[in-house]
């Protein structure tokens, strides 16, 4: 669980950090193109460009740590939960539980049902 946790602080702050530096980027990009200022003009428009396609990328995997940090407690609480059921309890199609559900498992935040 705190791996997740962890690895979610990290997605919002990058997340975060792509917003701004669009927010920071466009005008700072615009005043070097007045001034004809070349070299930070081109750090700038990389800047931007990565903000740009950055911020989705970043808020989608934020997305699918806050889903697995819903997920962890029904899993390591109901090892033989149906994905159906685990789906109705945290609000996700059975498709979309047995995603994160395995994704849970092969990150290492639940450990995987030993057969005894």
């Amino acid at each position: 669980m705190r791996a997740a946790e962890r690895r979610k602080r990290v997605w919002l702050f990058l997340g975060v950090l792509s917003a701004v530096s669009i927010a920071a980027g466009v005008p700072l990009l615009a005043i070097c193109a007045l001034k004809l200022l070349y070299i930070p003009m081109v750090f700038l428009i990389l800047l931007v460009g990565h903000g740009a396609y950055g911020i989705a990328y970043y808020f989608v995997q934020y997305a699918r740590e806050r889903a697995a940090i819903r997920c962890i407690p029904h899993i390591a609480r109901a090892r033989e939960l149906s994905y159906a059921a685990l789906g109705e309890k945290i609000g996700m199609t059975p498709e979309g539980a047995r995603y994160t559900a395995e994704r849970c498992i092969r990150l290492g935040y639940v450990r995987y049902p030993r057969k005894q």
